[in-house]
């Protein structure tokens, strides 16, 4: 065996170890695992000696200009090593330029030199894992492209040097492309894999994957079985995630350091899926004590106060949240939002509860802690929803002006002003009542939904203020714009051809001339006259509105004749 370990790292679906939250429902990419060739302590020494000349060159290795064998093997030792190195840094659209480019030119047939198939399969696994990983970069249009590429030559390993280190590695990253497309089908392909390999490594990452699988195929009970914690990676597989519990009868994996905090927080969203509340609880707590400084404490903190919250014991939610800020002060890149997001579960609770004046302190706490004051604003929004009554406009309008403090612009500003605009119409106050409506039309972006409403309250608040003409002109607008296609509302449009038809009649008795008079009834007729035609089957009317219709065409008919 001649390959090390130099990289070990785990990485998830979304491109960055804080966003767990990001590992549903997608399925993380395989975990990072690169491998690097060591050289055969039996291989020709003056083979031996031009290889390490060559890696220790800072240049990148020039292909070989006589293709003899051992310049060959050469070139690929050295361009093998280099896109290791490439795809421990993350360059992989670097890494796979020179053996991608390499590959196409030659067969898939190794150089005829002892070793030379396992440092073809080297290479090609290494190319192979710069497609994979340069796959997940959303903005890359070649992401299908590679991600296909890399399932080919992950395959052809498998199939052309399947005695080589890499063929498990391999047979391991095919499982894993099976589990982003069918997770039931991967589970066997995971057995296969990690029953057919005595590598370590490769069997923790195949029990994981299994475990991913059954999770993913909704089967938690396996799931469960599959996460293995730290003792059951002991006497399953005699490993270990410390070195200093290392023995001669146990390993230490590096990898299984970088992984184990991650297993256990899968076999926590495992039993919680189960509904097995108690042990998802208890591995969480575990993994706050024995993972601290590792960002899967931080959710799983977010999950204790939401465990405490829904069992119904907010007092331990609490002191869940105060441990938490006391760790948040200490590691914030760890623990901040996981405190942010724990205050705001106990704000949602309080405001469950009615409690509005804790809720308030957790959303002045959040207020302070982030910078957003939505959840101040959310708040008194709440409160300003429960006021129906004109004899509370001031208590009204206190509400609005405190999240009008905090964001001028605030969405949840629009319905309790347009509530306001109301209840000022209820206690005759039509004048307020149209200047709120008037600044509210000057926010369209956040008013888009309640338009039709705003430009109906307006008409009718210039109708009360006995601005006749201005409440035709704004009736004729909402006419032209909400009685027919998808802004259609046929609750209102009775009412606004009624109350246009009340505009152009109370103009036409203000009329002096005769002719003017006579022009603004028949208007007026021949409005009231649409409810008659377009509207006589509505659900929002009833036969005394009608009747009432009925009586004004009438009285127009009257003056008309």
């Amino acid at each position: 065996m001649f390959f090390v370990f130099l990289l070990l790292a785990v990485s998830n679906m979304a491109g960055t170890d804080q966003d767990l939250s990001a590992w549903m429902p997608e399925i993380e990419q395989r975990p990072k695992l690169h491998l690097a060739w060591e050289l055969p302590p039996d291989l020709d020494q003056d083979l031996a000696q031009k290889i390490k000349l060559a890696l220790a060159s800072k240049d990148p290795p020039s292909p070989p200009v006589h293709y003899s064998p051992q310049e060959l093997f050469v070139y690929e030792a050295a361009l093998g090593s280099r896109t290791n190195k490439l795809n421990q840094e993350g360059a992989y659209k670097k890494a796979s330029i020179g053996p991608k480019s390499y590959i196409a030119s030659i067969s898939y047939d190794s150089i005829p030199l002892r070793y030379g198939g396992d440092l073809r399969a080297f290479l090609l696994y290494n190319l192979a894992d710069a497609l994979y990983y340069s796959s997940s970069d959303p903005s890359s249009v070649l992401a299908s492209e590679n991600r296909n590429e890399a399932r080919k030559i992950y395959g052809e390993i498998v199939r052309t040097f399947p005695e080589s280190y890499v063929a498990s590695f391999a047979r391991l990253a095919l499982a894993w492309y099976t589990l982003q497309g069918d997770p039931g089908e991967a589970i066997p392909e995971f057995r296969n894999v990690f029953y057919s390999t005595g590598k370590q490594d490769v069997q923790i990452l195949a029990a994981y994957g299994k475990a991913l699988a059954h999770y993913y195929n909704m089967e938690f009970d396996s799931a469960w079985v599959w996460f293995l914690d730290k003792e059951g990676y002991k006497e399953n597989l005699y490993v270990v995630a410390d070195p200093e519990e290392a023995t001669g009868e146990l390993t230490y994996s590096p990898l299984l350091n970088d992984l184990i905090d991650k297993a256990l927080f899968w076999k926590a969203m495992s039993a919680e899926s189960g509904e097995w509340w108690g042990d998802a609880l208890d591995v969480y707590i575990h993994i706050t004590e024995a993972y601290p400084d590792r960002p899967t404490a931080g959710f799983s903190y977010e999950k204790i106060v939401d465990f405490y919250i829904r069992g119904g014991k907010p007092e331990k939610a609490v002191d869940a949240t105060k441990a938490l800020r006391k760790k948040m002060k200490h590691n914030p890149v760890i623990y901040k939002e996981a405190y942010e997001y724990a205050i705001w579960l106990l704000y949602e609770n309080s405001l469950s509860t009615g409690d509005d004046k804790t809720a308030g302190k957790y959303a002045r706490t959040l207020y302070k802690e982030t910078g957003n004051s939505q959840k101040l604003e959310e708040f008194y929004y709440d409160q300003t929803m429960r006021i129906s009554d004109a004899s509370e406009i001031k208590r009204l309008k206190k509400k609005i002006e405190q999240i009008r403090r905090y964001n001028p612009a605030s969405m949840y500003l629009v319905e309790p002003m347009f509530n306001l605009s109301v209840l000022y119409g209820q206690d005759g106050r039509w004048e307020e009542a149209l200047g709120i409506l008037e600044e509210l039309k000057k926010w369209p972006d956040l008013t888009r939904d309640i338009m039709p409403d705003l430009v109906f309250q307006s008409g009718r608040a210039y109708y009360e203020l006995e601005d006749f003409e201005a409440c035709a002109t704004e009736l004729e607008l909402w006419i032209q714009t909400y009685t027919a296609g998808n802004q259609a509302r046929l609750d209102l449009a009775p009412n606004a051809y009624w109350m246009l038809g009340l505009a152009y009649f109370q103009r036409a008795k203000n009329e002096a001339s005769p002719q003017s008079s006579v022009f603004y009834y028949r208007k007026a007729k021949e409005t009231l006259e649409t409810i008659k035609t377009e509207y006589s089957d509505s659900e929002y009317h009833d036969k005394e509105f009608f009747d009432t219709v009925d009586a004004l065409i009438e009285e127009c008919k009257r003056h008309i004749q």
